[in-house]
């Protein structure tokens, strides 16, 4: 279970540099406001100079794909991110993380279900 909580905290990597370098949108869209999932939107240009900045984005693609069950909102992908470098960076917060498995889990369940419902109406 530590496994899983570490790929879905590493999964927000990129999560974290799209939060940095996406442009806030000037309304929130109606998937936004209703909690739907949003439509793909285009990968922010890399910065990727160098073979160890493409190997660390390519790492950030991969785990990305931890997170994007989720079917996370802009808002819930901020938050995500921050909790992210929070824990990259060892910070003392007030959200213990094992109380908050249950409801991770729960939450998965719903946007799959969420999903599935979609693409049966599709």
């Amino acid at each position: 279970m530590n496994r899983i909580l570490v790929l879905l905290l590493l999964g927000t990597l990129p999560v974290a540099a799209f939060a940095a370098t996406a442009p806030a949108p000037a309304t929130p869209s109606k998937a936004a406001a209703t909690g739907a999932a949003a439509q793909p939107k285009a990968a922010p240009a890399a910065q990727t100079k160098s073979e160890d900045d493409k190997v660390a984005f390519a790492i950030g693609e991969i785990l990305s794909g931890s997170v994007k069950p989720f079917a996370l909102t802009e808002h819930e992908m901020k938050q995500v991110a921050a909790g992210f470098v929070a824990g990259m960076h060892g910070a003392k917060t007030d959200v213990d993380a094992d109380v908050y498995r249950p409801k991770i889990q729960a939450l998965l369940s719903a946007r799959a279900e969420q999903g599935m419902a979609a693409a049966k109406a599709a």
